[in-house]
């Protein structure tokens, strides 16, 4: 297979120290070298002369045993918009699109695991469920008091009741994500601040158009507030699966999460391993910071989790302060390396509460599912190398094989 002109030698130090950011320094550095081979191997069918169908087969595979070692997709985004940058100057012109085209190749095996299902609010928190109410309540006083507020004149106090709402849907707008939904909302509500504005700046009214007027800023309010409804309902049936506090999932989605990766593993004949976080010392900390403190920690290590995940990877706050995550098509030696990066991540961060810098630490436990009829066994396998590594000091990440 031989290679184009393009010299390969700055892209491959800059994704060497991708990874190295990424997989960390000696700890991993057989599996580190593992991933950097499969990545020269990519580059290699990229450069290649011969690039073409048989290429595009063969990337795909490579980004199969990606999949497997629990690689994130951040990270080939990452290093794709890097490649992109340093062969931007290159005399070859159609390097930059065989790039895309063996990157999109890669990812395509990254497609092919099927993502859970998520909700169309990306936090589900107490912060969202008091604003919908809240802005309900809001339009629902706005329309009762218009004719109040016209009578005695007082169109300044209803322009701050307008001006309130305006502010709670742009609050929502950070955690919404269904574009469709947010749209029909967005457009709903501004359509209601329109009649009623338009009402407001009436200098005369004439009793007919005024009685159609107000009838129809209750058409457009009762629009508005079942739109609202409807993503309460969802939102409030969503929290059966999702911990309103962290978002992640709950302890009832176990059983099915674990049914679903198993039939899948068994369909594909991939690995599926899991790893048990439990935060270090969480007793002291809502001892010390009170409960508030508790709540805030738990939140910031729910972020702290998905950050380190890929989108198929099943997060699952299973009470208190344990999280358990399913990895789909992951052997132990990926799990150790994601368990071992969230353990950093928590490590160097600091919580906020109030006047206060948290520190945090975690311990995990991991094990590879290998009897695919006995999950349950590699759970308490989990919980034993869980139970080891608060033993052994804490902070720390152990792993244990069947027998």
């Amino acid at each position: 297979m031989k290679s184009t002109a393009f010299d390969s030698k700055a892209v491959k130090e800059r994704v060497d120290s991708l990874l190295v950011e990424y997989i960390g320094g000696d700890t991993f550095k057989q599996y580190r070298e593992k991933v950097e081979k499969y990545f020269w191997k990519v580059f290699q069918s990229i450069f290649a002369e011969d690039f073409g169908p048989k290429s595009f087969r063969r990337l795909y595979r490579i980004g199969r045993v990606f999949v497997n070692l629990a690689l994130p997709e951040e990270l080939f985004f990452r290093i794709f918009k890097e490649v992109k940058e340093l062969v931007r100057n290159s005399p070859e012109v159609a390097l930059e699109i065989r790039i895309s085209m063996g990157f999109m190749a890669l990812m395509r095996a990254y497609l092919d695991v099927d993502d859970m299902p998520s909700s169309d609010i990306d936090t589900i928190n107490g912060e969202v469920l008091s604003l919908l109410l809240k802005l309900r309540k809001q339009c629902k006083e706005t329309r009762k008091d218009l004719v109040y507020f016209m009578l005695k004149d007082n169109m300044e106090e209803l322009n701050k009741k307008l001006v309130v709402a305006q502010e709670m849907i742009s609050k929502l707008k950070l955690h919404i994500t269904n574009k469709k939904k947010l749209s029909r909302l967005d457009g709903a509500f501004n359509l209601y601040l329109v009649k009623v504005k338009n009402l407001i700046n009436q200098r005369e009214y004439d009793l007919d158009s005024l009685y159609i007027q107000i009838k129809e800023i209750d058409r457009v309010s009762r629009h508005f507030t079942e739109l609202i409804d409807n993503i309460l309902l969802e939102l409030l049936y969503s929290t059966a699966f999702i911990d309103i506090l962290t978002g992640l999932y709950t302890r009832n989605y176990l059983e099915h999460a674990l049914r679903t990766e198993i039939h899948r593993a068994k369909r594909l004949h991939m690995p599926l391993s899991l790893m048990l976080v439990d935060i270090d010392n969480f007793k002291r900390i809502n001892d010390r910071y009170g409960h508030d403190a508790g709540d805030t920690v738990l939140m910031e290590v729910g972020k702290f989790i998905r950050s380190v995940l890929r989108n198929c990877d099943i997060p699952i706050r299973l009470g208190g302060e344990e999280f358990l995550v399913l990895l789909p098509h992951t052997n132990l030696d990926g799990a150790v390396v994601v368990a071992e990066r969230l353990r950093k991540v928590v490590e160097g961060m600091r919580v906020r509460h109030e006047n206060s810098l948290i520190s945090l630490t975690v311990s995990v436990g991991v094990s590879e599912v290998k009897d695919l009829e006995d999950p349950y066994k590699y759970i308490k396998l989990a919980d034993k190398a869980l139970y080891m590594a608060k033993k052994q000091g804490k902070n720390r990440v152990v792993f244990l094989n069947e027998g």
